[in-house]
């Protein structure tokens, strides 16, 4: 049993052996690439990913610039010359938000060392445009319904208020103020409670003496 127990340990040691013998040869894994790209494993020591991190951060602290989640992405590599995409996210001050940017490196292969070239140029990428885009659309429309919210109020208040006003100008047998407040009830909104009513029995009390009905009478077709 013991001797069995050896054996099996023994065969998965080789097979651990020459798997890690292969990916030493062979080059990085496509697992180890995304884990990399995903900025959840370091870049292999002696990559132009590598290199071009190393590069990143003296650049990050020459220009004193905060990141974070910053991963590196080989574009291009013939073995002497490689492109790298590096994507952080970055604060400015204290009050601004994180952003995510990108820049694109180059590295060079000297003497078997991948060198990254140390000026880098940071822009947004195309899908933190697209979240600043959502968010400016969404804060513009939150606006214009909030207007359009207070348009309504006030209307509703004017409409109210010159309401009151005429029916209290009628009450007193104020007939010119009771038509002009009802005339302003009527132009905002024919259907307000009885304005209209209310419009057509004043007109009706004060006659035409005085009035010209394309100036005052909302209602032409029935004044």
């Amino acid at each position: 049993m013991r001797t069995k127990l050896l054996d099996t340990i023994r065969v998965f040691l080789i097979g651990l052996i020459m798997t890690l013998s292969f990916v030493a040869c062979g080059g990085p894994s496509e697992q180890q690439k995304a884990l990399e790209e995903a900025g959840i494993a370091e870049p292999r020591r002696g990559s132009p990913e590598a290199a071009a991190k190393a590069a990143f951060e003296l650049w990050a602290q020459q220009v004193g610039m905060p990141y974070r989640n910053d991963r590196y992405t080989v574009l291009s590599n013939d073995g002497t010359f490689a492109t790298v995409r590096i994507i952080a996210q970055f604060r400015e001050t204290a009050e601004s938000e994180w952003l995510e940017q990108q820049a694109i490196v180059e590295c060079r292969n000297v003497g078997g060392k991948w060198q990254a070239n140390a000026w880098m140029y940071f822009e947004l990428t195309q899908a933190e445009q697209e979240r600043i885009k959502a968010r400016q659309k969404a804060t513009a429309t939150a606006q214009a319904l909030q207007q359009q919210a207070t348009a309504t109020a006030e209307a509703k208040q004017l409409l109210s208020s010159h309401y009151q006003e005429g029916i209290d100008a009628y009450e007193r047998a104020e007939w010119w103020d009771a038509a002009y407040h009802l005339r302003q009830v009527v132009d905002l909104d024919p259907t307000y409670r009885d304005a209209s009513a209310r419009l057509i029995e004043v007109r009706g009390r004060v006659g035409k003496i005085g009035f010209a009905d394309d100036d005052w009478c909302p209602l032409r077709n029935v004044c």
